[in-house]
């Protein structure tokens, strides 16, 4: 554990990320999608996911990065536990 927090608001968090990952031409990039499905076969992660126009989309990739959240259904779709703790602290 770190004995002090650094507070960065949410949204320049995911702008300093979201430019880093478009920068990588080997990373594809899905904004405005919810993960319905995803499948790991051990060497490819298969995705089901739905636009916000309700087009559902089928993505194959060599890794998924489950960036939604404590609650994250990608995370638990691939039997992923959470090892985090609460925090308590307002901020």
């Amino acid at each position: 554990m770190f004995p002090f927090i650094i507070s960065i608001p949410q949204h320049r968090t995911e702008a300093i990320l979201e430019r880093r990952v478009r920068s990588d031409n080997r990373i594809t990039f899905r904004k405005g999608v919810t993960v319905t499905r995803s499948v790991n076969d051990g060497e490819t992660v298969s995705v089901t996911a739905v636009s916000r126009s309700g087009d559902e989309q089928m993505y194959h990739a060599n890794a998924l990065l489950a960036c939604d959240g404590k609650k994250s259904a990608v995370r638990e779709s691939l039997g992923i536990r959470y090892d985090g703790a609460p925090y308590d602290e307002t901020f």
